[in-house]
């Protein structure tokens, strides 16, 4: 653990970071993703190392121990990096990044604590993960572990969480 203000050395200038409870992403301008923090095997790793992807990252959105990736065809990726301890969707290989939902084109993510909300091209919504205090918006406290359509009167603009917390905040176009 980092306690010191220290220089993180990423040769390409940085569009955004992501920071989750025990890991950073950040996300070049030219789409690449760097990750520092705690790995799977709960070792820190002060030095940011490239997640590889075969296309250009343009979001990222870090949960509590897992993260969110947009891609330039607007594809959802989501990693993992203890898949028994938090469970937010249903994955065959957490070793690996994996596309969420192969058939929509998303717009937005948001990774909250233990739950993800995504955004699709229509504005349509979908949650997925812990909803044990109904921070999925599905109007219950049942955990989903399939992305879920939110059923919402307005059309949605962005979707917002935080890695540290059980709630989700939306806006919506008028």
């Amino acid at each position: 653990m980092v306690r010191d203000p220290t220089l993180v050395n990423i040769k390409e200038k940085i569009k955004m970071i992501s920071c989750g409870v025990a890991h950073t992403l950040f996300l070049t301008k030219n789409g690449d993703v760097f990750r520092s923090g705690l790995n799977k095997n709960g070792n820190n790793f002060d030095t940011p190392t490239r997640i590889h992807f075969d296309r250009k990252i343009i979001k990222i959105s870090s949960g509590y121990k897992f993260s969110l990736y947009l891609d330039e065809y607007n594809q959802v990726w989501i990693d993992h990096d203890n898949i028994e301890e938090v469970k937010v969707i249903e994955v065959k290989d957490n070793t690996i990044p994996q596309i969420i939902m192969p058939d929509h084109r998303f717009i937005d993510i948001s990774a909250g604590q233990r739950h993800i909300l995504l955004l699709d091209e229509n504005h349509d919504l979908y949650t997925s993960g812990d909803n044990s205090v109904g921070q999925l918006g599905l109007k219950d406290a049942v955990n989903r572990y399939i992305p879920t359509k939110v059923q919402i009167p307005y059309k949605i603009r962005s979707v917002h969480s935080s890695a540290e917390a059980n709630y989700s905040v939306i806006t919506v176009m008028y």
